[in-house]
């Protein structure tokens, strides 16, 4: 098509649509009225595997949009995996924190610690005389409780534990007879003998009694902003000489 300045600029036959050929009325389909087209909603069914990761893509083949004489594309779907309150994923381990008293710490115990993500419960007993008292920062692991580590294969990764022991509250020794008991049967800090670099081998003549205060850690460095000196009226490798008034 030619303008008034004799230019020629292409556009798209608004009959045919640009496909050269054109339907007659009496055959056009009654829904897209010639278009080819048809715009409709058409739900899609897919599966998520089992041990699927953040970032995993499933490809529905043919499943795009539609048009005449084009091959169809596909709908791509990427996993977003969400975070959950309790475990935290690694690959194919996970990890969760072990809850236990103090009580359960020294004596042992015999319970169910966690619910799986399929819903079942692992029971474990932990008696000291076979594995010793549970101290602060230990990890245990439960083989094979992980994720799957693939749609056809059953092996999983396994389960990582991090203890957290939960103390008494602050007023548990208001009861001076159950406060007494467990000093009997615990050793006295004052027991715990200064070892290494804290007295290089020797005790100290000269003690001082301190106040320990609880902080979080985070002052600490703060006030690190270097020395500051002032001169004492000498320096080396000169004598100051007097001033002559």
């Amino acid at each position: 098509m030619a303008d008034m300045f004799g230019r020629h600029a292409r556009v798209v036959c608004p009959d045919c649509s640009g496909s050269g050929s054109l339907i007659h009325a009496k055959d056009r389909c009654k829904k897209c009225k010639g278009a080819k087209l048809v715009e409709e909603k058409k739900p899609l069914d897919f599966w998520i595997e089992r041990g699927m990761e953040d970032g995993d893509k499933i490809v529905l083949k043919g499943e795009a949009d539609q048009e005449p004489n084009k091959e169809t594309g596909d709908v791509i779907f990427i996993v977003d995996e969400q975070q959950h309150p309790v475990f935290t994923r690694l690959g194919g381990d996970l990890n969760a924190t072990l809850k236990v008293s103090l009580e359960e710490a020294l004596c042992g115990f015999s319970r169910i610690i966690l619910k799986t993500l399929d819903g079942r419960g692992l029971s474990y007993t932990h008696k000291v005389e076979d594995k010793g008292i549970i101290r602060p920062k230990d990890v245990f692991k439960v083989s094979g409780e992980g994720m799957p580590l693939g749609k056809k294969s059953e092996e999983r990764g396994d389960l990582y534990l991090d203890v957290e022991i939960e103390f008494p509250s602050d007023d548990w020794h208001m009861d001076r007879t159950r406060l007494d008991l467990l000093r009997s049967v615990l050793a006295s800090a004052s027991s715990i003998p200064l070892e290494g670099n804290q007295t290089n081998g020797a005790l100290p003549n000269v003690v001082d009694e301190v106040e320990l205060e609880k902080t979080d850690g985070g002052p600490f460095g703060d006030d690190a902003a270097g020395w500051e000196t002032e001169s004492d009226g000498e320096s080396e490798g000169a004598q100051e000489q007097c001033t002559t008034q």
